[in-house]
Parts: C-alpha cells; structure tokens; sequence
C-alpha cells in the first residue's frame, strides 16, 4: 500500500511539473496585486465608532505576446473583500483585450479596456504605484455605493487607437476611444430577449485625451460624449459630456499631481421643466445635474524608500440634495517601501459635507494598508 501511494505521488508530481512546463512554454505571464487595509472611524454625528480590516483592492492579470507587435492582456478586479457566499464586494472583469503595437505612435486596443482619461483611470487599479490608500474622490471602487463613479470618469471602452509623437524633447500623447454609453443603459435582467450585460440603446460613448509630456512636466486634456440613463428621476436619456484636465510635475523630490473633471448635461426644455417639477416635489432631488470633482497631492520623497503627502478633494452632484454642496475630503499620508515589490503605507483623511437642509457630517477615518505586487 505505501510503495503504491509513493508511486502516486511521483506520478501525481511529474504530472504537475509537466502542466507548469506547458504553462511556461505558452508565454504567458501572470502577475497581480493587493492592497490589505486596516480602517478606524471615530464617532460622528450619523454613525458610533467603527474599525474594520478589509481587503480593498485585489487583482489577477495575465498577458501573453504573440509577437513584437501583438499582445493579449486579461484583468479581474476583485474589491472590498470580495465574498459572493457572503454578499461582500464586487468582481469585475476590467480588461480583456488584444493589443496591435506599431511603433510608439500607433497602437490598437480591441476588446474591453479602462479607456485613456486624464492621468488616473487607467492606473488607479495598481495600489502599489499610488503612495494613498483611499484613491482620489471618483477613483476609489469602495465608495461606490456612495457615489456614482460612472458619471464622472468613463469605466469601460471597447476600441482605442492611441500613442505618442516625439518632437524633440516633447512628446504629444494622443488616444481615441468608442464604447457602450452609461451602465444605467446594460441589461442586467433575464427574460426580455436581450442579452445580459449587452447595452440596450444604440447611443455610443466617444471620447479621448490630448497631452503633452516634456522632462517632468505632464498635461493633458480630456473629453467624452455619451448618453445618460435618468429614467429614476423621470428624465429619461440626457445627452452628457465630460471635460478634464491633468497635470502631473517633479521637481526634485517634490511632485505634484492634479486633475479636473466637469460633467455636464444637455437638456431640452422640457427635461428642464420636468427636471424643476421634479425638484419641487421631491426634496431629495437637486435642480440641477451638474457634477464636479477636483483633486490635488503634494508628495515629498524623504528618502529612496519614504515618502510623505497632503491632498485635498471636492466632489459635487447637483441632481442629489445631500452633494448639491459638495464635500471636501483633506488628507494626509506616509509610505514606506520595504521594497520595489511592497509598500506600507498610513493615511488620515477628513471629510467635510457641505451645507444641505438634511444632514451635518465631519467624518475622520484613519488608515494602514500593505501593498504588494506578485
């Protein structure tokens, strides 16, 4: 019986050695990263004092070259301790695409993908690169029940065409993308001969980004058209658009990063009127859809392995009573990089709602995270 089990075991072995070869010779690479966070909110004027370890972003990513000039990358996001026994957090397939490289100043994305939109989008996904732990305003997943990120940054594209020129010591960014319109729009229900997860209308999102890079100085500029879904509030689709602007800059061991982004919605006359009836009967409803997000981060590197910043959003979204003001989120933090692989870092932030007829809030939360990449 033991030589048998022995000779299982070999065979069980040699097995496994032989599919990690095949693996192996197939070319294709996985990476990931984690960020694990512990968060402590003292008592404020809506909820007791609370603490809580959770596992704020996790991802898996796997690429594969098929040649010089032809790629293959897959990305799932796992979020807020992910848990579908549970209830807990969200999955999200965020890339599946196959990539044609002609050059720097010519590539093709085809498949889903985060699209290009000012500096943050396509990398506020790699925890281990940013030096906070809760992302800018708009960026950070674990708030979106909160917020509706959608409105402010385009999540998901299906084509993209970009790269970059070189002009001496400039070099001009470009990219250009089409994908589905607003989320509200995906069907999500079974037994209405559409396809889940399909869009239902045939308005189509269309936008890009401009920008210049020149020694430590970025700057771009970004836009997108697209259809907005407010059927819950009576409007039915709203034609929206989105301008932004970044600008990201070192000098020393001094950086700055900051961007912009303004929503804007075209009305007809009368989704405005239906827009100030609405507002009028229903306290909860703003007069207005207008949406606005700032945000800005100082960082200081003390040494090749320390660093520390201040930072300061502003978020706004007129058609909701308790934003109509907005709030501002200041923050503070520190990081140390045990190494190029791993980061622990510390953030204080303060949330200040602005003034609604509804609720007074000044919230505290205080944060430790590890960020590793594998």
């Amino acid at each position: 019986m033991r030589r048998r089990l022995i000779f299982g075991l070999l065979i069980l072995g040699a097995s496994s050695g032989l599919a990690f070869s095949q693996t192996m010779d197939l070319g294709v690479k996985a990476l990931g990263y984690f960020q694990a966070t512990f968060e402590e909110i003292p008592k404020n004027s809506l909820t007791s004092e609370r603490s809580s370890f959770f596992l704020q972003q996790a991802n898996i990513m796997l690429e594969k070259g098929f040649s010089n000039d032809l790629s293959a990358f897959v990305n799932i996001s796992f979020s807020n301790t992910y848990s579908s026994e549970n209830n807990w957090g969200d999955l999200d397939l965020e890339d599946a695409w196959l990539r044609y490289r002609s050059g720097n100043g010519f590539n093709i994305k085809a498949g889903l993908l985060v699209p290009t939109f000012n500096n943050l989008n396509e990398i506020k996904d790699k925890t281990p690169l940013l030096p906070y732990i809760i992302r800018p305003g708009v960026y950070e997943k674990s708030v979106s029940d909160l917020l509706r990120l959608a409105d402010y940054v385009p999540q998901q594209a299906f084509l993209q065409v970009y790269g970059f020129l070189p002009l001496g010591d400039v070099k001009f960014d470009y990219a250009l993308y089409v994908g589905n319109s607003d989320p509200a729009f995906m069907n999500g229900l079974g037994g209405n001969f559409v396809l889940r997860g399909a869009d239902t209308t045939s308005h189509k999102l269309i936008g890009g980004r401009v920008g210049i890079r020149v020694a430590h100085l970025k700057f771009g500029v970004s836009s997108t058209s697209d259809k907005s879904n407010r059927n819950a509030i009576g409007l039915g689709t709203v034609q929206r658009y989105r301008l932004g602007c970044d600008l990201s800059c070192q000098l020393g061991a001094l950086s700055l990063e900051a961007e912009f982004i303004d929503v804007l919605h075209a009305l007809t006359a009368t989704q405005k009127q239906t827009l100030a009836w609405e507002s009028a009967l229903t306290p909860l409803i703003g007069n207005s859809l207008a949406e606005f997000f700032s945000y800005a981060v100082l960082q200081y590197d003390c040494t090749d392995r320390t660093f520390v910043y201040v930072g300061q959003n502003y978020v706004v979204d007129k058609s909701s009573i308790y934003l109509s003001s907005g709030f501002n989120l200041y923050t503070a933090g520190a990081g140390y990089r045990i190494s190029d692989e791993v980061v622990v870092k510390g953030q204080y932030l303060r949330l200040v709602l602005g003034d609604n007829p509804f609720v007074t809030l000044t919230e505290n939360q205080y944060l430790i995270a590890l960020s590793v990449m594998i």
